[in-house]
C-alpha cells in the first residue's frame, strides 16, 4: 500500500499528527505523536515505517521480471530500445537464467558494463500500483517493505545477475501507467524461484499496465469469438495491438484474390492464344506443306518454314507482354508505397524489427541482425532485377512450350502423304 505522508493538524499548531497505514482489524488513519508515543507498540511500528520509507527513497529501485520484452508498451512501441548488449534470449526466459537488462542512466552512474554482474536483493511484490505512482522520477520507491504486523521485510530472494543487455529510456514526470520508472532492471520470471507470498505489499486486478499476452497474429476475430463465450468476458476489457497487421492482412486477402483471379484468367486467355496459334498456322497449313513436300522440300526444311514464324511471332508477343507486364507491376508496387499506411515487421519470422533498429548497410551481404542477435535474411534493395529475370525466365517457358507443340503438330502433318492431302477437299 502507499502509505499517507506525515502532516501537520490545521488546527492544533504543534501537534503533529502521524498517518498509521491500514492493518487487518484496524480503522483508525492517523495516531496523535505526544510524549512516549514512540515509546508504544503503535510508536514502534512508526519508527520501522519511517526507517523503511528511507531506506526505499534513497537505496531502492524497482525490478520487473518478465516472460518477453515486448509484451511491455514501451519495447512493444519503440521507447525503450537496446542500446548496448543484447536482450534476454527464449532459452534464458525458460530456463530462467541469472541475466538482466539495465537502464543506460543508472549503468552510467555506477560505472556498469555488459558482462558485469549485479547483485539483487528482493523485498517484496506489487501487483496493484503503476510505477509512475509509487516509483520517484530520480529514483526510489514510494514504498514501504513492512509485513502487516509492522516487521520489517527482509530480502526473500537475492543473487548476482549478469548484465546481458543495456537500453534507453527517457524517464519523465508523467501518468502514463506504462511508463518505466528510474533505474528499473527487467530479469527473467523464472529466474525468481522462491516463494514470496508473505512478501506481497499490494494486490489488485488485472490492469493494462501489469497484464499483457500475445496471440498469433490474425486470430483476433478468432480469439475474440471463444473468449466471448465465457461468462468472465464481461468483466474484461481486451486491447490488442498489432502494429497494423491485421488491416494489412485483410487487403493482402482481397489483393491475393484478385491476383489469383487474374491469374487463372491470363492463363485461360495465354491456353487460348496458343490453341488458335496450333490451329490457324499448322493444323490449317496441311495443304502448304504437302505442296512443299510436293516441290522437292524436305522434311526438315518444311519443319523451319512453319516452325520459324511460329517462334518469331511468340518471341515477339512474348517480349512485348513481359515489357507491359513488368511497367504494370512497377506502376502498381509504387502506387502502393506512396500509401501513408504501413504495419510494423516486429513479430514477422525473418524479418527484421522496424522499431529502433539501425538500417542494414547494402554491403553486408551476410544479412542484417536483429536486437537478439539472430541473423536475418537479407532484403534484395532492388527487387525489380529479381522481377525481370522471373519475366524473362516466363517468356523463355513459354516460348518453348510452344516449340514443343508446334514440333508435335507439325509432325502429324508430315506423316500424311502429300498425295492424300492435296486430293482431300477443303
Amino acid at each position: 500500500m502507499n502509505p499517507v505522508n506525515a502532516d501537520r493538524h490545521e488546527g492544533f499548531e504543534g501537534i503533529e499528527y502521524m498517518p498509521l497505514r491500514i492493518y487487518e482489524n484496524q480503522t483508525r488513519l492517523w495516531y496523535e505523536a505526544g510524549d512516549g508515543f514512540y515509546d508504544t507498540a503503535e510508536g514502534a511500528v512508526w519508527e520501522r515505517i519511517a526507517e523503511m520509507l528511507e531506506t526505499c527513497k534513497e537505496k531502492m529501485m524497482p525490478v520487473t521480471p518478465v516472460s518477453d520484452l515486448q509484451l511491455l508498451r514501451p519495447f512493444h512501441d519503440g521507447e525503450a530500445a537496446l542500446a548496448e548488449g543484447r536482450r534476454i534470449t527464449p532459452e534464458e526466459y525458460e530456463k530462467g537464467g541469472r541475466v538482466c537488462l539495465i537502464p543506460q542512466t543508472f549503468a552510467q552512474k555506477n560505472d556498469l558494463q555488459v558482462g558485469d554482474t549485479l547483485p539483487l536483493q528482493f523485498y517484496f511484490a506489487d501487483y496493484k500500483y503503476p510505477l509512475c505512482q509509487v516509483a520517484f522520477v530520480t529514483g526510489g520507491m514510494d514504498m514501504e517493505a513492512i509485513d502487516a504486523d509492522g516487521n520489517i521485510l527482509n530480502p526473500f530472494w537475492e543473487g548476482g545477475y549478469e548484465i546481458v543487455g543495456i537500453y534507453s529510456y527517457s524517464v519523465t514526470l508523467t501518468n502514463d501507467p506504462h511508463a518505466f520508472a528510474e533505474n528499473q532492471i527487467f530479469v527473467p520470471e523464472r529466474s525468481v524461484s522462491k516463494d514470496f507470498k508473505d512478501h506481497v505489499t499490494a494486490r489488485g486486478p488485472m490492469q493494462v499496465y501489469n497484464t499483457s499476452f500475445r496471440i498469433k497474429n490474425g486470430s483476433i476475430g478468432r480469439f475474440m469469438e471463444e473468449f466471448s463465450k465465457l461468462p468472465e468476458s464481461s468483466l474484461l476489457e481486451i486491447e490488442f495491438d498489432d502494429g497494423g497487421y491485421e488491416t494489412f492482412a485483410s487487403k493482402m486477402k482481397n489483393t491475393r484474390i484478385v491476383a489469383a483471379a487474374l491469374f487463372f484468367a491470363g492463363l485461360a486467355l495465354l491456353l487460348a492464344t496458343i490453341a488458335f496459334l496450333m490451329y490457324f498456322m499448322i493444323l490449317k497449313q496441311r495443304r502448304r506443306t504437302a505442296v512443299e513436300q510436293a516441290l522437292g522440300m524436305t522434311k526438315r526444311q518444311c519443319v523451319i518454314s512453319l516452325l520459324g514464324g511460329i517462334l518469331v511471332l511468340t518471341a515477339v508477343c512474348s517480349a512485348a507482354g513481359a515489357a507491359a507486364g513488368m511497367q504494370m507491376s512497377q506502376a502498381v508496387r509504387e502506387a502502393a508505397e506512396s500509401k501513408d499506411e504501413g504495419f510494423s515487421t516486429a513479430y514477422t519470422k525473418g524479418m527484421p524489427d522496424s522499431r529502433g533498429e539501425e538500417e542494414a548497410s547494402p554491403d553486408d551481404a551476410g544479412g542484417v541482425k536483429n536486437e537478439d542477435g539472430v541473423e536475418n535474411e537479407a532484403i534484395s534493395e532492388n527487387p525489380s532485377v529479381d522481377q525481370r529475370i522471373l519475366v524473362c525466365l516466363t517468356a523463355l517457358c513459354e516460348t518453348g512450350v510452344v516449340s514443343l507443340l508446334s514440333l508435335f503438330f507439325i509432325s502429324r502433318n508430315l506423316c500424311a502423304a502429300p498425295i492424300l492431302v492435296l486430293s482431300e477437299k477443303e
